[in-house]
């Protein structure tokens, strides 16, 4: 990812979620130790940052979907033709 100039940080956990003018502003938890932590958290510190797209890809229980109230609809493929 770091190659098309995109970071992802991992060992953060997303507690809210809110669309404002210039992106998205988040809230992010630290699931880091002290010594591990990008970014110069503290375990379980909390920060609110504004980006500009905010992706939910986790699945089923993603957590963007969420907060989003998304549904979350099953396709399942027909097996017979």
């Amino acid at each position: 990812m770091l190659i098309v100039g995109v970071t992802i940080d991992r060992n953060f956990q997303l507690e809210t979620l809110e669309e404002v003018n210039d992106g998205v502003k988040v809230t992010i938890k630290n699931l880091l130790n002290q010594v591990k932590a990008p970014k110069k958290l503290t375990f379980q510190e909390v920060e609110t940052v504004v980006y500009k797209y905010v992706v939910g890809c986790d699945g089923a229980h993603s957590t963007v979907r969420h907060l989003l109230d998304i549904q979350f609809k099953v396709i399942s493929r027909s097996t017979s033709r």
